[in-house]
């Protein structure tokens, strides 16, 4: 909605399912956007090469969710592993990281796939590397996302709410507010201009893999 006000804005869609990426570029089209919005078909993971492949099933839990595809992973070449029978017509696409994916700027990075928001986030790190990520406005705010964006120096909000630098306190307060409706929340990081100190609040700690 914001390239179809304001001229100067270019947007770029990633959506690995190329029926949604046929009608973004034909909802573009029509409404005179195809120079300055993008659908690109893509996975975004922290996999590069990992192939997924979609299962065709279009059953809406309600009436106001539109159906989607379903998604499993797709055995590797080679691999002795029999591949598991698809339950519709399949198609297939490897994901990469954002940050191969895209080398240019981008003022407002939104993500939303259904609750894996951070490990998509984390793929932005070759932009924030790079000073090339303004801000980051994400469905599905997690205690993981939050400490990621501290870490890369972003000021973060959750449901509206600031969270100051480093205070796990107010963030497992703000959580823990918005549990009940996790699914219409939102989590938005914006870069500061210095990097950010903490006042008081104990130190944040890096998440590491076991």
């Amino acid at each position: 909605w914001a390239a179809a006000y304001d001229e100067r804005v270019e947007a770029l869609a990633i959506e690995p399912w190329s029926v949604a990426v046929e009608a973004l570029r034909s909802s573009a089209e029509r409404n005179g956007l195809a120079s300055r919005l993008h659908a690109l078909r893509a996975c975004v993971g922290d996999a590069p090469l990992r192939l997924h492949r979609v299962v065709r099933s279009f059953d809406s839990p309600n009436l106001y969710s539109p159906a989607s595809p379903l998604w499993e992973v797709a055995p590797s070449e080679g691999s002795s592993s029999p591949a598991q029978p698809a339950r519709g017509v399949g198609e297939e696409v490897t994901c990469r990281r954002l940050d191969a994916l895209v080398d240019r700027r981008v003022a407002v990075l939104r993500i939303t796939v259904g609750g894996e928001e951070t490990s998509v986030l984390a793929t932005a790190a070759g932009l924030v590397e790079k000073g090339l990520l303004g801000a980051v406005v994400s469905s599905y705010p997690s205690r993981s996302a939050v400490r990621l964006l501290w870490r890369w120096g972003f000021d973060v909000e959750v449901g509206g709410t600031a969270v100051p630098f480093g205070d796990e306190e107010v963030l497992n307060t703000v959580l823990t507010k918005t549990s009940g409706a996790w699914s219409h929340s939102y989590l938005v990081g914006v870069r500061r201009a210095t990097p950010p100190t903490s006042s008081g609040a104990k130190p944040v700690e890096e998440e590491r893999s076991p």
